[in-house]
């Protein structure tokens, strides 16, 4: 048999959440547990859900911020990333971008198997 998971207490894991960055493995530290525990305990309630997206964002926007001011200062490999990223939109980057409005969800596809053998 299993362990059983550890619940924790709404407020307890809002507490571990600031300031995590949105992750895990910080938040499971914080919390005195495994990654999956807390994993667990942060999709448990609707309101820890959201303090954890929302903790990510802030945490995705934090390092973002970074890589602008580096491409700021002209480091061209960041300026390079941030063009294929970010400028996928403008044509920049090694895929074209396709919006999902204009992706084709009734796509046919047809799939002919050709065994190499000659009926003649």
């Amino acid at each position: 048999m299993g362990r059983r998971k550890k619940i924790f207490k709404k407020q307890d894991i809002l507490d571990a959440i600031k300031d995590s960055g949105g992750i895990v493995s910080t938040i499971a530290l914080a919390l005195h547990c495994d990654w999956h525990t807390a994993k667990a305990n942060i999709e448990r309630y609707e309101e820890t859900r959201e303090a954890f997206d929302g903790e990510l964002e802030t945490g995705l926007d934090v390092v973002e911020g970074k890589a602008y001011a580096q491409a700021r200062n002209g480091d061209g490999a960041m300026i390079r990333f941030i063009l294929a990223t970010k400028g996928r939109k403008r044509g920049y980057g090694e895929q074209p971008y396709l919006p999902f409005d204009e992706l084709k969800d009734d796509t046919e596809i047809k799939i002919e198997i050709v065994d190499g053998e000659n009926d003649d």
